[in-house]
């Protein structure tokens, strides 16, 4: 797991507010999830400052229980939200969520052993029926022409470098609101590995949901830099049961 002292937390959370939180990453999940949330009982696992929880309770979760290995990230006023400081390997949940939302989190698993504990664990946690949504980067070599300037406009800009095999360390650069970069080091981790997690850890009828991309953001960016983000899709949804 990432160094509680060094993840570059607030620089992260900033890349949450651009157009890859705001946009893209929202109104695909949300899509997805909007007929499977009412009166559930939501895991967010990796929540950060809780940018996605009022989502979940608009789209009408009875609970959402929150978890990241960072302290004091949510503010607990609201008596359908609890939180608390634990790590994905050290989760005890037994059968007690509908619904597991992981975005942007398991990425930044070590190696393959820690990947398959956090995604077993959460799928320990669900009730029989439940269903993950999971966020992940798509991590192909067709996305090493991505330009600095595309990851300022993104939020992100993931560093390829040759070579690059399933389990390597590889940097990513996160853009403050000014457009300065900070580094960090996540898991080059290919689709169909994360695919063979899922499976491994329990899941079935694993999928990969198509982007939604408005019309009007189009106008806003130019079809060619929205073209560029889906020609492969920088991020991939997963949608995975548990039967």
């Amino acid at each position: 797991m990432a160094s509680k002292e060094a993840f570059p937390l607030g620089v992260y959370a900033q890349g949450q507010t651009r157009w890859l939180g705001k946009r893209i990453a929202r109104e695909t999940l949300w899509n997805a999830a909007k007929n499977k949330l009412r009166g559930k009982r939501v895991l967010d696992v990796g929540c950060g400052y809780g940018h996605y929880i009022q989502d979940f309770l608009n789209l009408g979760a009875a609970e959402v229980y929150g978890i990241d290995y960072l302290d004091n990230m949510i503010e607990q006023g609201n008596e359908k939200v609890c939180f608390e400081c634990l790590s994905t390997h050290d989760m005890k949940f037994d059968k007690e969520f509908d619904v597991a939302m992981c975005i942007f989190v398991i990425m930044w698993s070590k190696n393959y052993e820690e990947l398959l504990t956090s995604v077993s664990n959460v799928h320990k946690a669900l009730k029989p029926n439940g269903v993950l949504f999971c966020y992940v980067p798509n991590c192909v070599a067709e996305l090493k022409s991505w330009s600095e300037e595309d990851g300022v406009k993104y939020g992100y800009r993931r560093l390829f470098t040759d070579g690059l095999d399933d389990g390597d360390k590889m940097n990513v650069h996160f853009y403050d609101l000014k457009g300065k970069p900070t580094n960090w080091e996540m898991t080059f981790f290919r689709q169909e590995t994360y695919e063979r997690c899922f499976e491994e850890a329990g899941f079935r009828n694993v999928r990969v949901v198509d982007p939604v991309i408005r019309d009007e953001w189009r106008s806003e960016f130019g079809a060619e830099y929205v073209d560029k983000m889906l020609n492969p899709t920088r991020d991939l949804l997963f949608v995975a049961e548990k039967l």
